[in-house]
C-alpha cells in the first residue's frame, strides 16, 4: 500500500512538472493572437490584389496578349489562387492529338469561337471544370485546369484527345 501511495505521488508530481507554466500559456496565447491579427490585416490586401490581377487577366486575354496573361496567371498562382477555370487559360493556339487520327491545329478565340485547321468553326465554353468544344459534326470535352500546357479529354466518339499549347 505504501508503494502505491509513493507511485501515485510521483505521478502527480511529474504531471505538475510537465504542465505549462502560466507564462508559457500566456506566451502561446500571445503568439496565436498575433497570427490571427496578421492574417486579418493581410487578407483584405490579398483579396484586393487578387481582384485587380483577375481584372487585368480578363483585359489581357480580351486583347489577345497571351504572354502577359500567362504571367498574370503565374502571379495568381503565387497567391495560391487556382487558375484554369477561366477563359484566359485556354485562349490561344493548340495542337489536338486524337488517339485514332493525325494531329490538327485549333485556335480558341476570346469571342468563344474555335477555328479548325483547314476551315470550319465551332464554339467553346467553360462549364465547371470542363472545357466544352462543339462543332456541327461533333464535340470534345476537356478536363480543366490546363496542366503543363496540356489538356486531356475525350471526343464525341469516346476517343482520348490530348491538346498541347502551341
Amino acid at each position: 500500500m505504501k508503494k502505491l501511495c509513493v507511485i501515485i505521488t510521483l505521478l502527480c508530481g511529474a504531471n505538475l512538472l510537465l504542465a505549462d507554466s502560466p507564462f508559457q500559456r500566456e506566451l502561446k496565447q500571445l503568439h496565436e493572437q498575433h497570427e490571427k491579427a496578421v492574417a486579418a490585416a493581410v487578407d483584405p490586401v490579398n483579396r484586393r490584389h487578387q481582384a485587380a490581377l483577375e481584372q487585368l487577366l480578363r483585359r489581357a486575354t480580351q486583347s489577345n496578349d497571351l504572354q502577359t496573361a500567362v504571367q498574370i496567371q503565374e502571379a495568381l498562382a503565387a497567391l495560391g489562387v487556382v487558375q484554369g477555370m477561366d477563359a484566359g487559360s485556354v485562349i490561344g493556339k493548340w495542337t489536338f492529338r486524337p488517339a485514332s487520327r493525325p494531329p490538327v491545329d485549333r485556335e480558341l478565340k476570346p469571342d468563344g469561337t474555335v477555328t479548325k485547321e483547314g476551315g470550319g468553326t465551332g464554339t467553346w465554353k467553360i462549364e465547371g471544370n470542363t472545357l466544352k468544344i462543339r462543332y456541327p459534326d461533333g464535340s470534345t470535352d476537356f478536363k480543366l485546369p490546363v496542366r503543363n500546357g496540356k489538356l486531356i479529354g475525350r471526343g464525341h466518339s469516346g476517343d482520348k484527345i490530348i491538346a498541347e499549347r502551341k
